[in-house]
């Protein structure tokens, strides 16, 4: 298995069942799901985190690109870019999950980004980034470019902006990028950074709760208090917030 993200306690995808597969896209999905995954349909499937990913082939030419996110309770949000699979009910979704159930040794874990873009040469990266742009704006490549944006590089404010469009669709990616953005900001020690950063730290409650991932939120905010109960300006604004 490709090198990435440690599995702990708090990324770990809850147990899975064919029952609780069979609830969430319905008998007819999940029967027809089955034939996908008999059929090896499921193309590339990783792991991102709390979130499954894979390209499943189906009647058009182009493989169809599906998700499911998980919290620590169970999966939250699903979708698949097939013509019914807006809602994640789709045989596609249920093959991905069966597929995570029965074989989660082939959900690839993806290098680093910034790891692998060290390692180019610039004419690589050239060549990257025309094929990037020959291809149609993707959601999720913005997600990776912007959540480690530099506080004093414009982008860094867009990132917010893509963080605040991925809330719904990619809350885990949302919550990175809030997370380092906030860190960044306070690495910065001054008030006005402070209370922007608690800006950013109050999106992110709002989306682990969102989740339902309300002790998830509790540690966080606490380790962050640890980590940094040497400042006090920051301590009183993380009060002011409610944190």
């Amino acid at each position: 298995m490709e090198q990435g993200a440690p599995v702990t306690a708090m990324n770990a995808i809850p147990a899975l069942s064919e029952q609780q597969i069979r609830a969430r896209v319905g008998e007819e999905s999940f029967r027809r799901g089955q034939q996908c995954v008999q059929d090896g349909a499921i193309l590339d499937p990783r792991r991102e985190e709390m979130t499954l990913k894979a390209r499943c082939a189906g009647s058009r030419a182009e493989p169809y690109r599906l998700w499911a996110t998980f919290s620590g309770r169970g999966m939250v949000a699903a979708h698949c870019s097939c013509p019914v699979g807006t809602d994640g009910a789709c045989k596609h979704v249920a093959a991905v999950l069966l597929t995570w159930l029965h074989t989660p040794d082939r959900f690839l874990a993806p290098e680093d980004l910034d790891a692998s873009l060290e390692r180019r040469r610039k004419g690589e990266l050239v060549v990257l980034v025309k094929q990037m742009l020959r291809q149609r704006p993707d959601l999720e490549l913005l997600l990776r470019l912007f959540s480690s944006a530099n506080p004093f590089n414009p982008a860094f404010r867009l990132g917010q902006e893509v963080a605040a469009a991925a809330e719904s669709s990619r809350p885990h990616a949302a919550i990175k990028i809030y997370g380092q953005q906030a860190e960044a900001l306070i690495a910065l020690r001054t008030r006005g950074h402070y209370r922007e950063a608690c800006r950013l730290l109050g999106r992110m409650r709002t989306v682990y709760q969102g989740l339902g991932d309300d002790e998830l939120w509790i540690r966080y905010i606490g380790a962050l208090r640890e980590r940094h109960r040497g400042l006090r300006a920051l301590k009183g604004e993380l009060v002011v917030a409610g944190f």
